[in-house]
């Protein structure tokens, strides 16, 4: 069974989360046991969720935070590897970041306002984590185009220079979604069935 994201599953979804709000008790698959003994936040009389393009609940500061942390990083490797003593560009920094943003290690977890959704997705087989983590990357990228954005105002970078970094960024947002799309239809599932597959057929031979 496919479990891509189709209108029916959203409708299906919107049921299953209100029923669940009618018990008293939820309870919560393994993979989220580590959110902790957190108070379930607060629902509205007239739940709704969003099936927009964002699925998961995004902290603005909290991904701005991370985001400096990566400039940071970024910074360090660049001037650490630059061996030979290069002049280091506005350009270089900005690139580096970008780098950075597609390698950086995220830890994300799921948020108290999250726990119904997440298990909702998880139910149908799908990583609610990994389809944020992706979500996560994508808002730090768009940080970076940002950060280009003032650079080129500034006439930092030249128009030449913006465009490539705006042509990096593109190409990772859509690399991204497309990492993100492949969840949402079961592709990483299907993938791990058969492999599982694969293995229990040359223990059998």
């Amino acid at each position: 069974m496919t479990a891509s994201i189709t209108m029916n599953n959203q409708l299906s979804l919107r049921s299953s989360y209100l029923a669940g709000l009618q018990k008293k008790e939820v309870s919560i698959n393994p993979d989220f046991s580590d959110v902790g003994d957190t108070q379930p936040a607060d629902v509205p009389s007239t739940p709704d969720i969003q099936f927009s393009s964002q699925i998961s609940s995004l902290n603005k500061a909290e991904i701005g935070s991370i985001y400096n942390q990566i400039k940071l990083e970024a910074k360090a490797k660049l001037e650490k590897d630059n061996v030979n003593n290069t002049e280091l560009k506005p350009f270089d920094y900005h690139k580096s970041t970008i780098d950075e943003i597609m390698l950086h290690p995220l830890v994300v977890k799921v948020e108290p306002d999250e726990i119904h959704t997440a298990i909702l997705y998880n139910r149908m087989g799908i990583s609610y984590l990994d389809v944020k983590q992706a979500e996560v990357r994508m808002e730090l990228l768009k940080l970076a185009e940002e950060d280009v954005e003032n650079s080129a105002q500034q006439a930092s970078i030249s128009e030449e220079q913006r465009l490539g970094l705006s042509q990096i960024i593109a190409s990772n947002l859509l690399k991204l979604e497309d990492e993100k799309q492949a969840l949402l239809e079961g592709d990483q599932m299907r993938k791990n069935q058969q492999e599982l597959f694969e293995q229990l057929r040359c223990k059998g031979q």
